[in-house]
């Protein structure tokens, strides 16, 4: 009985809950909180989302319980090398992934075979693999059609290390000393270490020939060692692939004592060999060339379109050490780097402390055409993006061109940096940002900003031997300010010398359009050889002084002089500068050309892209007399920067004109255009005209009377305000509140008061009913 009425009461409580919330919801009066959708429509938390993944019920189509758990079966177990070799040698094609469940040693090569795909794991315990010092010839041998990968059971690449002990193994040229890669090697977790190779033209692993491919996703490649030449770590021979998309190849030697042509990773041209990185580290190795070496300086192969091939999208090369050229990358001869992304950063090296290039040209090429050399050695070095930042070129007496190119030496004519980041480098000699070595070369740079560099001795910005030809156009061009230089030209030097035949031409305008002004500061020395003076020194004349500055010099082109340049740009065209920058040159430090230096030839944006705004003047309606002697400033823009001006007056025809002013296609959808100041006519401006044959621009503002402003209307007056009855007589019938008749209600009220009614009398009802039934059941 007493479980049938409390069935009853949670009825009824059901129905007057359930009864005032159907009630209130329908005012708005429920909180949000309380519902299953939150504001925007979402559902509330489902149970799905807080159970654990495997205490949900089972998938539609599945059985609803299963006591009997599935079998499986793991992968093979080696725990010795002959079980391994065993392992290697029974597996079937496709994939068989083997455990290491054992710390052994590798006592001769075991060859992966064509369809064979085996995985190399620990079986979660960390597991060392050594090879027998006695071992030449390879560890792994991957033929061609086959597949090895290494890789660890999780995140830790100290759970599979294969550990050569430091033996320095001997093969016949070109072999390996842990992976001879004729098809794929994959490592994708676990560590390489203490390996040596003393291979001519060896490595430690060696990914060789067509279609042989190696592939990095993680791992380490570490304390490894080489001591023959033209090799390395990963050598990279006769049309083989390296892909770098992680992991590192850190702290290798391989040049111990004085062997030539060596790096951590080395792409030969034989074959069309490559190298793309997209990520991981290439980090504190020491070679003849420091992290990576493109190309060929010894054997190069006389035939065209042999070509050493690096494409770097991402990653870091940084702290590597390189005796001769190259601390980052070596470009040499038969070659092409192309730089997109990544960062090159606090390698050293005795010349190109990031980036050396060089088309071998003068060490085998001299008496030979050099437009026609190069179709073979290009050396060819394209930058399109990323750092080149914080390394050093140091100066060594007895290496020519020691000490130049703290971050970019340049030896070739096919190099050019479009976009990136030169930042911080140091070159104990020229060019602490970019440096380039001798005529014939040219390097081309485009969109540029050259700022805040620093040298000891001259130009802070730019600094050009007397062999050297310097060119800064106003289209995709640079600019060039804010540098200084110890002993003379702030911004540029050219050194003087008797006969000169070089020349300096540069743009009365900076990249984005902006006015910049070239003053005299300070003066050069012509070269003296036989005193010893081949660089230029100070001659001591007076600085540039900004409170007597001088006349600027204008229309700078093909000159022969020395001379020494500091850059003045308002503020407006140096916003713009900045704005319009695609490579950044800044932060740099040399004796000479703190930003550039150069013994041959560099080229800033696109010469003789030079166009002229025209402007004319027009007056509509304004009588001669009141405009003849006034005298209009007109002030050039490009997107929103306000930048240099010109006067319109009788005097000039109310014509006037903006020169030297960059492609309008070049500035990024800014617009050129113009404002006149001042406030006195209503101005208007025409579309801007284009003839692109003539490079010409015009455009006629008109000048017209302002409108009369109308008078303002005159205020009306306060009409009269009407006299008040004495007192107000009360309206008839009136019923003072309260009383009488009441006050209508809402129709809100009046339907929450009949549910609230209607609520009471269900639960009266329901209890009477309860009653009823009890005195039934009583009787």
């Amino acid at each position: 009985m007493r479980m049938r009425k409390r069935r009853i009461l949670a009825g009824l409580l059901a129905v007057v809950l359930g009864a005032s919330a159907i009630g209130l919801t329908s005012y708005g009066l429920a909180s949000e909180e309380g519902t299953e959708q939150g504001k925007d429509g979402a559902p509330g938390v489902q149970a799905e989302d807080i159970l654990p993944r495997e205490e949900k019920g089972p998938e539609e189509g599945q059985p609803q319980d299963s006591a009997v758990p599935q079998e499986r079966t793991g992968p093979p177990r080696a725990a010795s090398f002959d079980e391994l070799k065993a392992a290697i040698l029974n597996a079937p094609s496709g994939r068989t992934t083997i455990a290491i469940a054992g710390d052994f040693t590798i006592t001769e090569a075991i060859a992966v075979q064509a369809g064979q795909d085996i995985v190399l794991v620990d079986d979660g315990t960390k597991r060392t693999v050594s090879v027998d010092d006695a071992l030449n010839h390879g560890v792994f041998l991957i033929e061609q059609g086959g597949h090895l990968s290494i890789t660890t059971s999780r995140k830790d690449d100290a759970l599979l290390c294969f550990d050569g002990k430091g033996a320095v193994r001997g093969g016949r040229d070109g072999e390996a000393a842990f992976v001879h890669c004729g098809g794929e090697f994959t490592l994708l977790s676990g560590t390489i270490r203490n390996m040596g190779s003393k291979t001519f033209l060896g490595g430690i692993i060696v990914v060789d020939g067509k279609g042989a491919r190696m592939q990095m996703d993680g791992g380490v490649l570490e304390e490894n060692l080489f001591t023959f030449q033209s090799g390395g770590v990963v050598k990279v021979s006769h049309g083989g692939s390296f892909t770098m998309n992680g992991g590192a190849i850190s702290r290798n030697e391989t040049k111990p004592g004085g062997q030539l042509n060596s790096a951590a990773v080395y792409v030969t041209a034989e074959g069309n060999s490559t190298f793309v990185m997209n990520g991981g580290s290439i980090s504190d190795n020491h070679g003849d060339y420091g992290g990576v070496m493109v190309g060929e300086p010894a054997y190069p192969v006389i035939q065209p379109g042999v070509i050493a091939t690096m494409t770097m999208n991402g990653g870091s090369i940084s702290g590597n050490v390189a005796d001769r050229y190259g601390g980052g990358i070596m470009v040499c001869g038969q070659a092409t780097v192309t730089i997109n992304g990544g960062t090159i950063s606090k390698n050293q090296a005795l010349t190109g402390g990031g980036i050396a290039a060089y088309d071998l040209y003068h060490s085998m090429g001299m008496g030979q055409d050099h437009n026609n050399w190069k179709r073979f050695f290009p050396a060819e070095l394209i930058v399109n993006g990323g750092t080149i930042s914080e390394n050093q070129a140091i100066y060594r007496k007895d290496i020519q061109d020691g000490g130049c190119g703290g971050g970019v030496y340049i030896a070739t004519d096919c190099a050019v940096i479009k976009s990136g980041k030169i930042l911080g480098n140091t070159a104990q000699r020229q060019g602490g940002g970019v440096y380039v070595g001798s005529t014939p070369y040219v390097l081309r740079i485009y969109d540029a900003v050259v700022r805040g560099n620093t040298a000891s001795i001259l130009g802070g910005g730019l600094w050009f031997c007397p062999t050297g030809d310097a060119t800064n156009a106003v289209t995709n061009g640079g600019a060039i300010f804010e540098n200084t230089a110890e002993g003379a030209g702030d911004d540029f030097v050219a050194v003087p010398q008797t006969d000169k035949k070089h020349t300096v031409t540069l743009a009365d305008r900076v990249l984005g359009g902006g006015q910049v002004k070239w003053y005299r500061d300070g003066g050069v020395l012509s070269t003296t050889p036989e005193a010893g003076n081949v660089l230029g020194t100070p001659d001591g004349t007076a600085r540039y002084d900004e409170a007597d500055p001088g006349e600027p010099m204008e229309n700078i082109k093909l000159n022969s002089e020395g001379i020494a340049l500091k850059a003045i740009l308002s503020d407006s065209a140096k916003e713009l500068a900045g704005a319009s920058a695609k490579v950044e040159i800044r932060g740099n430090k040399a004796p000479r050309g703190g930003g550039i230096g150069s013994n041959g030839g560099v080229v800033i944006g696109t010469p003789g892209d030079e166009w002229t705004l025209n402007v004319a003047k027009v007056w509509d309606g304004i009588p001669e007399g009141e405009y003849r002697d006034k005298k209009l400033q007109v002030c050039l823009t490009i997107g929103s920067y306000q930048l240099d001006e010109v006067v319109l007056c009788a005097e000039n025809g109310w014509t006037a004109s903006f020169a030297q002013l960059p492609d309008p296609a070049s500035l990024g959808g800014l617009t050129v255009g113009v404002v006149e100041k001042g406030d006195a006519y209503q101005v208007g401006y025409s579309e801007l005209k284009w003839d692109r044959e003539n490079r010409q621009l015009s455009i006629v503002i008109t000048n017209a009377p302002k409108p009369e402003e109308p008078e303002p209307p005159e205020e009306p007056e306060p009409p009269e305000e009407p006299d008040l009855p004495k007192e107000p007589l009360p309206p008839e019938d009136s019923v003072p509140p309260g009383k009488g008749t009441d006050t209508p209600r809402t129709s809100d009220d009046t339907r929450i008061e009949d549910w609230s009614s209607a609520l009471a009398v269900s639960a009266m009802a329901l209890i009477a009913l309860a009653e009823r039934r009890k005195g039934r059941e009583t009787r």
